[in-house]
C-alpha cells in the first residue's frame, strides 16, 4: 500500500502543479491546502460485504464528529455543513459583482 500511496501523491503533486490556480496560490503546495490519505477497499466484487462495512466506516469519519478518525477534527477553518456546501461552493466561485454590471448573463449566473 505504500508504494501505491506514493504514486498516487505524486501524481496529484503533478496533477496541482499542472493546474490554473489563483495568483494568491500560484506557488502553493498541495500539501499545505489539502491533507491527502490513502485508504486500501476490498475487492467489491469479490468482498463486498467487507467493501460495503469499509466504505460506511470512512463515509463516518467525513460525517460523525464522535468518530475516533474524524477527519475535520482540530481543524478551525470555518465550518460548512454538508448540506449547504454547494450553496457556499456557489458564493466562493461566483463572479465579482463589478463583473456582472451590464452583462445580464453573468447576473444571472450569479444569482443576482
Amino acid at each position: 500500500m505504500e508504494k501505491l500511496r506514493e504514486t498516487i501523491l505524486t501524481d496529484l503533486a503533478r496533477l496541482w502543479s499542472e493546474a490554473r490556480k489563483p495568483e494568491a496560490l500560484a506557488g502553493a503546495a498541495l500539501e499545505k491546502l489539502f491533507d491527502v490519505e490513502c485508504e486500501a477497499l476490498p475487492h467489491y466484487v469479490y468482498q463486498k460485504e467487507e467493501w460495503v462495512a469499509r466504505v460506511g466506516e470512512v463515509g463516518r469519519r467525513f460525517s460523525d464528529p464522535a468518530h475516533a478518525g474524524w477527519v475535520f477534527a482540530g481543524r478551525k477553518e470555518k465550518s460548512v455543513p454538508a448540506e449547504s456546501f454547494s450553496d457556499f461552493a456557489m458564493q466562493a466561485r461566483a463572479p465579482a459583482p463589478s463583473r456582472c454590471r451590464g452583462n445580464p448573463a453573468a447576473a444571472a449566473q450569479a444569482g443576482r
